[in-house]
């Protein structure tokens, strides 16, 4: 990097460190493509690449008041690129070592304790989500999901129409639905603190 350009990033950073979106445009358009390069050397993902790309771009705003005691100003963007390069590496190692752990232990004889207590836990939910229902919605699920009834077997047992029947069952699975994804996060934090366990 020559002098020139040198004095005229340094002198973009003192802009951007008094609040100057203009130069902090001018610095993004100026290094996006190299930062994204940079990125994608080591995560080889564009996506990856890109969302460093624009979190780098961000601690830059972020941290502007910490700007102009920089003497480097581009060699103190690459190290901000390559730590935020190794964190996502990390945390990308980190998860696929707990997936596969997790895969692993659904995999694994199904007479386990955590297995059983897993199984039974989502046993609970799921009848307590059913319970939970309005009357209407939970008699048309229990119909069709534990006596295999059709909508049209459902409707003329109920005295109700066929679409009437699809709107309840649509309610109903739409409301445990979302309850369930509440419950698969507390199986996932279940899982995961396991798996820290083992590690030990």
């Amino acid at each position: 990097m020559d002098l020139q350009s040198r004095n005229h990033l340094l002198s973009l950073f003192a802009q951007i460190a008094d609040g100057d979106a203009a130069a902090f445009t001018t610095l993004f358009n100026t290094y996006h493509s190299r930062i994204f390069s940079t990125a994608l050397q080591y995560c080889k993902v564009r996506e990856q690449a890109n969302d460093i790309t624009q979190l780098v771009f961000s601690i830059i705003w972020e941290k502007r008041a910490s700007l102009p005691p920089v003497e480097d100003a581009e060699a103190w963007m690459w190290t901000i690129t390559k730590n935020q390069t190794l964190k996502l590496l990390k945390r990308e190692s980190y998860h696929k070592s707990y997936v596969s752990y997790a895969r692993a232990l659904f995999e694994e004889e199904s007479d386990t304790p955590l297995h059983q207590l897993i199984l039974r836990q989502k046993g609970e939910v799921i009848e307590g989500l059913i319970k939970a229902l309005p009357a209407r919605q939970e008699e048309v699920y229990r119909l069709s999901r534990y006596e295999g009834a059709s909508y049209a077997e459902i409707a003329e047992k109920l005295g109700i129409g066929v679409e009437t029947v699809k709107e309840h069952m649509a309610k109903a699975l739409k409301k445990m639905k979302a309850q369930l994804l509440l419950y698969r996060e507390e199986i996932i934090s279940l899982l995961a603190t396991v798996w820290l366990i083992n590690r030990k």
